[in-house]
Parts: structure tokens; sequence; C-alpha cells
């Protein structure tokens, strides 16, 4: 399965591959540019979906029956916890949970600020120290030592008194006073990373995993996103689970999917769908070899 690639770059990938097949070629209710600025759209929405779906189907994952959005807002409500950790591998949700946290911790005004940096592997010091200063309108491009740069962020951030620091895609732990982040009851700092060792390193205080679905669950989100009206024929459900499980048990990719299968009853499409789903996952496999 795909799952250590970005789930956007691998459903771009699919829409590329699937441009070039007669499935899509023969859908007659839409043309074929059509149907490709469909599935373009949709990938841009992925950002913005409210995908309540499946923090529901996360639900039973924790041990509490409170789902991880609830757990980490109540992580972030309480004095006592200053860095939030959210882990898990690659496509099963945690940007689009801490997006939707994002948007409420900014309408909820709880925080005098919310600031949102992508870390992403290319990381150092000199860019997250941009990323932050462009955040909260702070001058650093002309200052060049690193220690006075950290200096004058932890002031400028000082003055902000209660902030909340979402550092998304983490990939390795740095120490926070090599940045400029000052800690502090007030202050909260969340991180997401596919690695329970960069919580660790980072030293959450509170650990959060965003698992895959089960196979249940992935079959279940699957037919919700492919429409709950929609019924399916034997032939054709065989196959729509065996193209499920080429999803890899990550949500993002099994809701592209379903919604580009949409009023797709006949099973050459089904069948030439999951060869091409195949194809697209071993040589995407390949790219990450």
């Amino acid at each position: 399965m795909a799952a250590h690639r970005d789930a956007r770059v691998a459903m771009e990938y699919f829409i590329s591959k699937i441009a070039r097949t007669t499935w899509v070629q023969n859908i007659k209710s839409r043309s074929l540019e059509e149907n490709l600025d469909l599935l373009r759209t949709e990938m841009q929405e992925l950002d913005s979906w409210q995908t309540d779906v499946i923090i529901a189907l996360h639900t039973a994952k924790v041990a509490d029956g409170k789902t991880p959005k609830a757990e980490i807002w109540e992580s972030l409500m309480d004095h006592e916890v200053r860095i939030i950790g959210v882990y898990g591998m690659e496509g099963v949700g945690k940007t689009t949970i801490m997006t939707q946290m994002y948007n409420r911790i900014k309408s909820s005004k709880i925080f005098g600020i919310a600031i949102w940096v992508t870390v992403s592997n290319d990381f150092s010091i000199e860019k997250l120290q941009n990323l932050i200063a462009q955040e909260i309108k702070l001058e650093l491009s002309y200052e060049k030592d690193e220690i006075r740069r950290s200096m004058k962020l932890f002031q400028a951030l000082k003055r902000r008194k209660k902030f909340v620091i979402i550092l998304d895609d983490m990939w390795k732990p740095f120490p926070f006073e090599k940045v400029g982040i000052p800690e502090g009851n007030t202050n909260k700092i969340v991180l997401t990373t596919r690695s329970k060792n960069v919580c660790r390193g980072m030293g959450c205080q509170k650990k959060f995993e965003v698992e895959v679905l089960s196979r249940e669950e992935a079959w279940e989100l699957f037919k919700e996103r492919l429409g709950a009206d929609v019924v399916l024929s034997p032939e054709v459900e065989r196959i729509a689970k065996l193209v499920t499980e080429e999803c890899g048990s990550l949500p993002l990719r099994i809701i592209t999917i379903a919604r580009a299968m949409r009023e797709k009853n006949d099973i050459r499409e089904w069948r030439n769908a999951l060869e091409e789903l195949k194809c697209s996952t071993m040589e995407i496999e390949c790219m990450d070899d």
C-alpha cells in the first residue's frame, strides 16, 4: 500500500493515470474533461471537508469513548498540559483533524493568537523561525545570527501571552529554545508527526494516535462516501471491497476514490478502476524505494 507517501500526491497521481484509461472515457453522462475537473475539484476540497464520518469511525479506537478531537480539545483546555502530540501514519487524517481544531481555536477566541506552521522534511531552524515570524508579522530577514533571531522571536511571542502553535508534519525533534518558542502554562504547542518517537523527543505530555481504519470501518466509510442510497450488485460490491482494500485503510484515499466512483454502475468501470489503483499503488511504492 502507498502508506508512506502523501495522500494528496497519491490521488493526484491516480487522477493522472485514469485520464488515459477507457473507464473514464466511456462515461456517457459527462465528458472526459468534466470528469477530470470534478476529480480535481474534489482534491482541492480535501482540506476543507468536514469529515465527521472519519471522526465517528475513530471513536471506537479511543479507550474512554471520546473522539481524538475531544481528547485534543480537553488537553488544550488543561492548564497542566503545554505540549500535545498527534501521531499516526501518512494519510490517516492528522492534518484534517488539526485543521478543524485550528478553525475551532480561532473562532473560540480563547487564545490570543493561533499559529499554523507546516514544518515538513526539509526542516531547518532558520526556516521555522521565518515561518513563525511571518505569522506574527515579525521582521527577521535582516537578522542572520541564529541566537539573536531566537531571542527576538521569543520576546515577540512572549508579548502575545496566550497562544497556540500548531507544528504540522514534523519529522524530527528540535529544542524549542533554539527556535525561540517560549513554553508556559498559558501557551500550547501541538505537533503532528508520523512518529511517536518525535512526540517523545519533543516532550509531549499528551500523545494521541490517529489509527488507520479496520477493514470493516474502511468499507463503511467507502459506502458512506459512495452514497448511502447506492445499491451495488453482488459482483460490483465484491470489486468495490477490493478497491477499498487498495486504499490501505487510509481515510483520505478512501473518501477520494469513493467520490470518484459515484454513479458508476458498469462493472467494467470498477474493474478498470481497481487495476489502475493497483498499478498506481505499485508505481508510487517504487518511487518511495
